[in-house]
């Protein structure tokens, strides 16, 4: 049965439900109203440069043991020190996570008190 017409015996169901996924994406998809910054909808301009960026972010973190391993193990060097060079990446990426949450701590939430008590 062609899914005009409900699709197939399993997808009975899709028949339902593919007219509020249209009417969903016509909501969110590119074509909806403009708002700041681009050209409206959950896929505009400034939301596809920061999925780009993100993703390319996040493959580049992945790839760092991956390249220091090789790059290690390629230049001779023993497993020892493949391991001491991770954990010495790994406790840098650590400290610098701490020192973010040590800023939300000492400049965030008194900044927030303030706004409570009426000063900002």
């Amino acid at each position: 049965m062609p899914p005009e017409q409900g699709g197939c015996r399993p997808c009975r169901r899709s028949a339902s439900v593919l007219p509020a996924v249209r009417e969903a994406w016509r909501a969110w998809g590119p074509r909806a109203p403009g708002g700041p910054g681009g050209s409206g909808g959950l896929w505009n301009r400034n939301f596809r440069y920061f999925f780009v960026a993100r993703t390319v972010t996040l493959f580049g973190d992945g790839m760092i043991p991956v390249t220091l391993t090789a790059g290690l193990l390629g230049a001779g060097r023993p497993a020892s020190t493949v391991g001491f060079a991770l954990a010495a990446w790994l406790l840098v990426a650590a400290a610098v996570i701490n020192m973010g949450v040590v800023a939300v701590l000492l400049v965030a939430r008194p900044i927030r008190r303030l706004r409570r008590m009426g000063y900002g």
